[in-house]
């Protein structure tokens, strides 16, 4: 048997490090889609932005650093 050293190219290289990273998210939403609880809580949070139950960033920041409960 003949052995061949193979060499990746740095094109090859960020290819795989994208598959590898698209996997991931692949993944991610996978597991996301199966468990109940994530997607009541996404579609909880979707309907408190349709409705306007926001809080401006800063202020919610504020309310950490005060030691603020948060409602």
């Amino acid at each position: 048997m003949i052995e061949k050293n193979m060499l990746l190219t740095d094109d090859d290289r960020v290819l795989l490090m994208r598959m590898r990273d698209l996997l991931e998210e692949i993944t991610e939403t996978l597991d996301i889609a199966e468990d109940e609880e994530a997607l009541n809580s996404i579609e909880k949070a979707e309907e408190d932005v349709k409705t306007g139950r926001l809080r401006k960033y800063n202020d919610f920041v504020g309310e950490l650093k005060s030691g603020k409960r948060l409602s």
